[in-house]
């Protein structure tokens, strides 16, 4: 019994490839900005960002700039509270600012609550406050 003959592939076959592929490649750098392009055609693509550009990975740049600024903006704020708050200002697990984070303190949410119900029960459920808002001009 005999092998089944292969089909051989011509030998030519992965050079025309590679070679118009060449082309291909080729054809946008000989096609510059002052090179007349055939009519109907559409124009030759630029691109204004280089490839090994920061532009391209914004964020590398931005985050740490936003860092530094809402650090920037914090530091006074946390610098004035007084010595008995904690603050804490992070970016994920990265702490930007913070003073006294590891204080044990009641959370200011469980105070609203009770004197909440503290005003509630010596004012009175009829109480009302107005508040006016008033800003230059």
């Amino acid at each position: 019994m005999t092998a089944p003959a292969r089909r051989s592939r011509p030998r030519w076959l992965p050079v025309a490839l590679v070679g118009a592929g060449a082309v291909l490649l080729a054809v946008p750098l000989l096609v510059g900005p002052g090179t007349a392009v055939a009519a109907g055609a559409p124009a030759p693509r630029t691109n204004p960002t280089p490839v090994l550009s920061a532009r391209r990975a914004p964020d590398l740049v931005l985050a740490p700039v936003g860092r530094r600024k809402v650090a920037a903006a914090a530091a006074p704020v946390v610098a004035a509270a007084p010595s008995t708050s904690c603050v804490l200002v992070r970016d994920g697990d990265l702490v930007l600012v913070g003073s006294q984070p590891g204080e044990p303190l009641a959370p200011a949410s469980n105070l609203k609550v009770l004197t909440a119900a503290l005003a509630l029960d010596v004012l009175g459920p009829s109480t009302t406050f107005s508040t006016e808002v008033v800003g230059p001009g």
